[in-house]
């Protein structure tokens, strides 16, 4: 029997919501921003993306809330950090006591935060979370600036539905053997606006391999999947984020997972010829079974490729899954204060 070490990486979400309202000036980013040094306790953002050139502000609308919400802001806002190795090293210099600390990343319930966990390493999955623990890669924070009354909220689309990765934040942040802060990550999809508004919204989605051409489809699943939802879903997906910040408006990306997979038989490897035999052939491996039950999704989810690398001795298989998510994403809440 062939010997095979599956390595998984998720490329993430390909397109996240866009900043959906008209530009407006937003103050330029500065390394930190100190508001009341002498206080007992102070809070702090962590900023950890930039954005993309696909118009999405996420980030940059984040920190201008983060610096100037008459309510949420925070005492210190740190763009420089990429990775939750970069955030431990920053909290271990830190000498005054933390009341509240906010991790504003790019996420989603299936994959995670979207920041690595090393600089340049892998997205911060429950897995790859977990794998990094376990291998000694990286450790809990050390820093008597974090005690039981600290606040951790995870400011990322959906990863509050992930209650294991939520575990695995809980250990990242963990000072004391079972003692931890207060972590929360929000359920719902978080989204920045204009004039200081912070939008909470449910999304209600469908997945599939295929890009519709015939646009009704969508509708007709959300209601078939959602009969309770009391959402007339061909309405709502008449209109845009830019149309409809507020209330409902249609939402897609797509999704991608890239896994390499080493043989030591190049004689087993080549006995795929087509996708239909390559979903064959991962429905009989038990980690790749996991990594999509981890996901709540489907090799039928996907559109799968797929192509050989290495050499006649040491072969690898690598392999690229796209899914289409779609849906709409409804707000449920509009907060101006720090909760989810």
């Amino acid at each position: 029997m062939n010997h095979i070490l599956i390595y998984i990486g998720f490329l993430g979400m390909l397109l996240f919501i866009h900043g959906c309202l008209p530009n407006e000036p937003i103050p330029e980013s500065v390394e930190t921003i100190k508001i009341a040094p002498n206080q007992d306790q102070v809070s702090l953002t962590f900023i950890l993306g930039e954005d993309g050139e696909n118009g999405n502000q996420f980030y940059k609308r984040a920190n201008y809330y983060y610096q100037m919400h008459p309510t949420d802001k925070t005492d210190y806002v740190v763009y420089q950090c990429r990775s939750l190795q970069e955030v431990k090293d920053y909290l271990e210099s830190f000498s005054q006591p933390l009341s509240l600390i906010n991790l504003v990343s790019h996420g989603n319930p299936w994959q995670g935060l979207s920041v690595p966990i090393l600089k340049d390493g892998e997205r911060s999955s429950y897995t790859n979370l977990k794998l990094a623990f376990d291998r000694q890669l990286i450790s809990p924070v050390r820093t008597p600036a974090l005690t039981a009354e600290t606040r951790v909220n995870i400011v990322s689309c959906g990863v509050g539905q992930d209650e294991k990765l939520v575990g695995q934040l809980e250990r990242f942040f963990e000072f004391h053997s079972g003692d931890h802060p207060v972590v929360i990550a929000s359920e719902h999809y978080i989204n920045f606006g204009e004039k200081l508004k912070k939008y909470t919204s449910k999304y209600y989605f469908v997945t599939s391999k295929y890009e519709y051409a015939d646009q009704t489809m969508i509708p007709n699943r959300l209601t078939g999947k959602y009969r309770e939802a009391g959402i007339d879903w061909s309405e709502a997906y008449t209109k845009s984020a830019e149309d409809n910040p507020g209330s409902a408006y249609r939402y897609h990306f797509r999704m991608a997972v890239n896994w390499t997979v080493l043989f030591d038989n190049k004689r087993e490897i080549d006995k795929i010829q087509s996708e239909s035999d390559l979903v064959h052939w991962m429905k009989s491996q038990e980690k790749l079974n996991n990594a999509l039950e981890e996901m709540d999704l489907t090799f039928q989810d996907f559109h799968w490729a797929y192509f050989q690398a290495g050499t006649d001795k040491d072969v690898a298989l690598k392999i690229r899954g796209f899914c289409n998510v779609d849906g709409i994403m409804v707000n449920v809440a509009e907060r101006n204060q720090t909760c989810f």
